[in-house]
C-alpha cells in the first residue's frame, strides 16, 4: 500500500496519459492499417496515399450498424494531378479537385475522448453519391503522429480545393 500523497495522485494520472497517448493502437489502427495495406497498389505511381476511414453524408450505413460504427468504409486515399482518390474495400471514389468546395476539421467527440485526431470534412458539389465525405487518419499508432498526418493531409486537400 501506498501512503496518500503526491505519488497517489500522479500515478492514476500518467496511468490515464499513457491510455490516451496510445489511443489510435486501442483503435485498432494497426489492423486497420495492415488491412488498408493490400488495397494500396493502386498508389504505385502516385507520391504518398494515407489509410483511412470514410464516412459519407449521406450515410451508406442505416440503423444499428450506424449507430455502433462511425465509418463507412477502410481505404486508401491519394492524390491525382486533377482529383481525389480513394479506394476502399467497398467504395471507389473519385472528386475532380474543380468540384471540392470546402476543407474544415472537425473534432470526433466522445468517440475519441475530444483529444483523438479531428477530421476532415470535404464538401463537394455535382456529385449524385454524396454532398461531403468525412476522412480520419486510421494509419498511426501514437496520438502525436493521428494529429500531424490529419494536420498534413488537411493542409493538402485545402491547398487542391477549388
Amino acid at each position: 500500500m501506498l501512503r496518500l500523497g503526491l505519488l497517489t495522485l500522479l500515478l492514476p494520472l500518467i496511468g490515464i496519459a499513457a491510455t490516451i497517448f496510445f489511443l489510435p493502437l486501442g483503435f485498432g489502427n494497426a489492423y486497420a492499417a495492415r488491412l488498408a495495406g493490400t488495397m494500396e497498389g493502386h498508389a504505385s505511381g502516385q507520391e504518398r496515399s494515407y489509410v483511412v476511414q470514410l464516412t459519407l453524408c449521406p450515410r451508406i450505413r442505416h440503423g444499428w450498424r450506424a449507430w455502433l460504427e462511425d465509418a463507412d468504409d477502410l481505404g486508401c486515399l491519394s492524390f491525382a494531378p486533377s482529383a481525389l482518390l480513394y479506394q476502399g474495400d467497398a467504395v471507389k471514389l473519385t472528386v475532380p479537385f474543380s468540384q471540392i468546395e470546402r476543407v474544415q476539421t472537425r473534432n470526433v467527440g466522445w468517440r475519441g475522448l475530444f483529444v483523438y485526431g479531428r477530421r476532415i470534412v470535404v464538401s463537394v458539389r455535382g456529385l449524385p453519391q454524396a454532398t461531403a465525405f468525412e476522412f480520419a487518419d486510421r494509419s498511426s499508432w501514437l496520438l502525436p503522429t493521428s494529429w500531424r498526418i490529419t494536420r498534413q493531409l488537411s493542409a493538402r486537400l485545402a491547398s487542391v480545393s477549388g
